[in-house]
């Protein structure tokens, strides 16, 4: 299918190109069950997770595209751990909040980076 769709599309000069990490491996629940039901991402995650930084990183810039993609996904992770269900097991919510820091931090490192960047491309959007 890219083949094809390389051949017959045109390259845009503006396109950021986006790499995404697809972790496709099965994993097993540690529920202490007889048969341990094997799980993996669900593709539509991941489709969604590309949509929404293709999306923000075209109409915003690569910057601060990066920055509110990364700030969109620390906010869905920190709504998600407050969920009633996984106050339920105590591995699962510092599992969580273990992800939730290290994307604290990885935001934190990326806005050091690109902050006289982004205060440009924000003093731009502005005007």
């Amino acid at each position: 299918l890219m083949s094809v769709l390389s051949a017959l599309g045109s390259q845009d000069n503006k396109t950021v190109a986006i790499k995404k990490k697809v972790r496709d491996v099965v994993m097993f629940s540690a529920k202490k069950h007889k048969d341990k039901m094997p799980w993996r991402r669900h593709p539509a995650w991941l489709a969604f997770k590309f949509v929404l930084h293709s999306t923000l990183v075209n109409n915003n810039g690569a910057e601060l595209g990066a920055v509110l993609y990364k700030s969109a996904m620390l906010q869905f992770m920190v709504s998600f751990i407050k969920l009633p269900i996984h106050q339920q097991d105590p591995d699962l919510l510092s599992q969580m909040m273990a992800k939730v820091s290290q994307r604290t931090h990885k935001l934190t490192v990326l806005l050091d980076k690109v902050k006289p960047h982004l205060t440009k491309a924000m003093q731009n959007q502005v005007n």
